[in-house]
C-alpha cells in the first residue's frame, strides 16, 4: 500500500467517526426548534489558498428559551436569508444543529461508511491484480 492509500482511509475513518458521533449525540439527547436562517451559504471563495466550506447560519430558540445560533455547512436546498425550517439539535451542545430528518441527520455517516467499504476493495483488487500481472 501507498502513502496516498493510507493517509485517504484513515481520513475517511476520522469523518465517519466525527459525523457518527455528531448524528448520535443529536438523536439521543435532542431538542425539536424552528430555526430562521439570517445567512445563506456564499459561494465559494478562497482565501490564503484554502477552499471557504459553505454555511448556512440559523438562530432558534431552545426549549429553555435561550437564544442560539450555529451552522449547517451541508445545506441541500439551500435556505433563502429569512427561511424557517425544521432543525435537531443536541441539548448538550447546542451549536450542533441538523435539519429535522432522517437523510440529514445519517446522510453523512452513510455515505462515509460506504466510502470505507468501497477503498478496502479497492485495495484488495489492486493488491490481487500486482500479485497476478
Amino acid at each position: 500500500m501507498n502513502f496516498r492509500t493510507i493517509l485517504s482511509t484513515v481520513i475517511i475513518l476520522v469523518l465517519f467517526g466525527i459525523s457518527v458521533k455528531n448524528s448520535i449525540t443529536v438523536t439521543m439527547d435532542s431538542g425539536e426548534a424552528i430555526a430562521t436562517c439570517i445567512s445563506e451559504p456564499r459561494k465559494r471563495s478562497r482565501r490564503r489558498g484554502l477552499t471557504s466550506i459553505r454555511e448556512s447560519r440559523f438562530r432558534y430558540q431552545d426549549e429553555d428559551g435561550n437564544s442560539q445560533e450555529a451552522s449547517i455547512w451541508f445545506s441541500i436546498p439551500r435556505p433563502k436569508s429569512g427561511e424557517e425550517v425544521e432543525i435537531l439539535y443536541a441539548k448538550k451542545s447546542p451549536e450542533l444543529i441538523y435539519y429535522n430528518s432522517i437523510l440529514f441527520v445519517w446522510m453523512l455517516p452513510v455515505i462515509f461508511g460506504i466510502l470505507l467499504t468501497i477503498q478496502p476493495t479497492r485495495i484488495a483488487i489492486r493488491h490481487r491484480k500486482a500479485r497476478v500481472g
